[in-house]
């Protein structure tokens, strides 16, 4: 692994959510991160399931 990935792997994105949500209220960034992680975790079984 390149020292690029690494850092980009280290990096939080709790920045990016307080830009992208437009607060950096610690409670609503919490549901907006996982709120993100149910997504994310539903679109990788899509990917990994075969469609019928």
């Amino acid at each position: 692994m390149s020292e690029r990935v690494a850092q980009v792997r280290a990096t939080g994105i709790e920045e990016a959510l307080a830009a992208a949500v437009g607060s950096d209220d610690p409670q609503r960034l919490r549901e907006v991160h996982e709120a993100l992680e149910v997504l994310a975790r539903n679109l990788m079984s899509t990917v990994r399931e075969p469609r019928p």
